[in-house]
């Protein structure tokens, strides 16, 4: 029995280095002759005042400048119209009569208003980390040919304790796209990543941009797979070092919120592989916590040394996911069973909110699917 325990946790483990094998960040060498191209940076926002003044900031402090920031606001209820005036952003309103609301309405709104040749679309929660950030998203776009979409997940720089529950999320929203798997010559990319999205806007607008996307919750997705019908291509890079955010700042509540939103529709899109992958590498990383625990409770020595071994390769494991991802901690990777069963109570939850009650919460509105 002991064996036959540890083999199965041992191939659950194993399965999770082919979900997650390698992670690509955008290349930092720039090339010294690059063609120039003018850019329009796309913000959609509701009631960021808290995050927006960090991301204009950090823009304001790119080497290369864009051409233009496009503030598409959504009825925001705070200060965030004033801030990013005072930043000199362009701002877009949405119209009185228009219904269409949620981030693919205001990324289309601000798309339509911009002038440059590449759209940027970025979260009001993220920033470029670097000077040159966007000089690498730049250089990254033209290594692809100037074509097809870009996407960076940002990496994720934890601020306060509940962030450490993010996690398992983080390492998932990049496993789950299928491009970061052993396989991934094999799949085609599940979508985009929303957070920051570089694209050019007549390819954009070829495809049909966020309109066709506004009554969809995943509009990163439903964007991607407009670019891809077209036969043009997705590639997706890790943001560390170059675009971070800071998630869910107004406490637990809003990041429960946050990843109930989406988490069980997105994971549709995973390679039907790839999402066997990560359930049992999810099951094999809460089993191997039971596991020790019992082994302390028996109290054989073989039993302990097996499930010890066990679940400091998971911890490994975990560790440097995580680090791929974000600021987490040691000790909250330490406990990573905790994590992990943290993780399967919110897409429970988030499945059963999208699949029966067929409706969500975000930034203070019922959203129905």
């Amino acid at each position: 029995m002991l064996i036959g325990s540890l083999a199965v946790i041992l191939l659950a483990w194993s399965l999770g280095w082919l979900a997650f094998w390698r992670v690509p960040f955008l290349p930092r060498k720039v090339v010294q002759k690059r063609t120039e191209c003018t850019i329009s940076v796309v913000i959609p926002t509701r009631n960021e005042e808290y995050n927006l003044p960090r991301l204009l900031s950090s823009l304001k402090q790119q080497r290369l400048q864009p051409k233009e920031i496009i503030v598409s606001d959504d009825d925001s209820e705070d200060a965030t119209v004033a801030i990013a005036r005072q930043f000199n952003a362009m701002v877009v309103v949405k119209p009185m009569d228009e219904r269409a609301v949620g981030k693919a309405a205001g990324c289309w709104r601000g798309a339509k208003a911009a002038t440059g040749e590449v759209l940027l679309f970025l979260d009001a929660d993220t920033y470029l980390e670097r000077a040159d950030s966007l000089e690498h998203l730049v250089h990254a776009y033209q290594k692809q040919g100037q074509t097809g979409i870009l996407s960076v997940q940002p990496y994720h720089q934890v601020a306060a304790a509940y962030e450490q529950f993010s996690a398992v999320f983080n390492i998932l929203v990049l496993a789950g796209m299928n491009a970061f798997t052993l396989f991934k010559s094999y799949f085609k990319p599940a979508g985009a990543f929303g957070p920051c999205l570089f694209c050019s806007k007549a390819e954009y607008m070829m495809v049909g941009g966020h309109e066709k996307a506004q009554e969809d919750i995943m509009e990163d997705f439903v964007l991607g797979n407009s670019f891809q019908k077209k036969g043009l291509p997705i590639v997706l890079y890790a943001g560390k070092g170059a675009v971070h955010f800071c998630m869910y700042p107004e406490g637990m509540r809003q990041l429960v919120e946050g990843w109930t939103k989406n988490f069980a529709i997105a994971s549709r899109s995973t390679h039907p592989l790839v999402l066997f992958c990560i359930i049992c590498w999810i099951s094999g990383g809460t089993i191997s916590g039971g596991f020790l625990a019992a082994a302390l409770f028996v109290g054989s020595v073989q039993w302990l040394i097996g499930a010890a071994v066990m679940y400091v390769l998971y911890f490994l494991q975990c560790y440097l996911f995580a680090k791929r991802v974000g600021s987490f901690s040691l000790w909250a990777l330490l406990i990573y069973p905790f994590l992990f069963v943290f993780f399967i109570l919110l897409f429970s939850w988030s499945f059963f909110k999208t699949h029966f009650f067929r409706t969500v919460t975000w930034k203070g509105r019922n959203i129905k699917l």
